[in-house]
C-alpha cells in the first residue's frame, strides 16, 4: 500500500443507470484500499458502502456547468458517453475534490480490478508522473497522473481540446483519435460501438503480437515515429514527456 502522502483518487462521472454488474465492480475498488473512489451521478447510491468509495449527487448538467467553468468553454454535453474525450480534463474539472490528494486519475467501470495496491506502491508513485496500463497508448479504462500542474494542464497543449470538448461526437481524444468519430447518442452507439470494438481489439491484438516478435530496437523507432503528429492525449503525453521531461509509465 502508498504510505498516507501518497493519496490516489479515481474520478468517475457516471450518469442514467448503473450497470447490472456495478456491485462485482465496486466489490473489486473496495479491495483496493490505496485509492479513494469519487463517483458523480444521478444513478442513486448502491446500498453496499465502502470506506474508500464515495458518492457525490450530480447530473449531466451539473457536470456541463463545472467543466464550462473550469474548462472557459462552454459546453453542453447531450449524452454521457462524450464525457470519454473529457477524461484528461478531470484534474482541472474536479480541481475542488481532488485537493488533498497527490495523484488522480479516470477508469471505466466495465471491468474488475486485481490487486492494484501491489503496483501503485511508494517505489512507483515517487518516480513516475502518469501511468497507464496500456504500453501502446494511454488508457482511458486507467490511467492516473500527479496531482500537478504539468499534468492537470497537458490536456490543453497545443490547444486541441477546444474543437474537441465542443464536437458532438466521441473523438476517442483521451486514448487515440478514431478514424470515424462515434456517435454518443445511446441509439447510435449500441450498434456502432460493437462494429468499432471489434476492429479495434483485432488492431491492438495483432499490434500486440506483432510487437511481441519485434526486436527492441525496432519497437522503440515505431514508437517514436508514432509519437510525432500531436492530435490526441496519449500523442500530447508523448511529445510533452520528451521535451518536458513528464515521466510516463506504460
Amino acid at each position: 500500500m502508498t504510505k498516507p502522502g501518497n493519496k490516489i483518487a479515481i474520478l468517475i462521472p457516471y450518469f442514467g443507470k448503473w450497470p447490472t454488474w456495478f456491485e462485482y465492480f465496486l466489490f473489486s475498488c473496495s479491495h483496493n484500499t490505496s485509492v479513494n473512489w469519487l463517483f458523480f451521478t444521478d444513478c442513486g447510491i448502491p446500498s453496499a458502502g465502502y470506506e474508500n468509495i464515495r458518492f457525490f449527487d450530480f447530473t449531466l448538467d451539473d457536470f456541463n456547468k463545472i467543466a464550462s467553468q473550469q474548462t472557459g468553454i462552454a459546453l453542453n454535453i447531450k449524452y454521457p458517453y462524450k464525457l470519454c474525450d473529457l477524461r484528461p480534463a478531470y484534474g482541472e474539472i474536479f480541481a475542488d475534490y481532488i485537493r488533498e490528494y497527490d495523484f488522480w486519475g479516470y477508469g471505466d467501470i466495465d471491468l474488475i480490478y486485481g490487486n492494484l495496491n501491489a503496483y501503485l506502491i511508494d517505489e512507483i508513485l515517487e518516480n513516475y508522473d502518469i501511468l497507464s496500463n496500456h504500453d501502446q497508448f494511454i488508457s482511458g479504462h486507467l490511467c492516473i497522473l500527479r496531482n500537478c500542474p504539468e499534468t492537470v494542464f497537458l490536456y490543453r497543449k497545443e490547444g486541441l481540446y477546444k474543437n474537441i470538448f465542443t464536437d458532438p461526437f466521441y473523438t476517442g481524444f483521451d486514448e487515440q483519435l478514431l478514424k470515424h468519430k462515434l456517435n454518443p447518442e445511446k441509439a447510435h452507439l449500441q450498434t456502432r460501438m460493437r462494429s468499432h470494438l471489434k476492429r479495434h481489439m483485432l488492431k491492438v491484438s495483432l499490434y500486440s503480437f506483432l510487437s511481441g516478435m519485434m526486436p527492441p530496437w525496432m519497437k522503440s523507432k515505431l514508437t517514436r515515429s508514432r509519437s510525432t503528429e500531436v492530435k490526441d492525449f496519449t500523442s500530447i503525453v508523448r511529445h510533452y514527456a520528451e521535451i518536458e521531461g513528464i515521466r510516463v509509465l506504460q
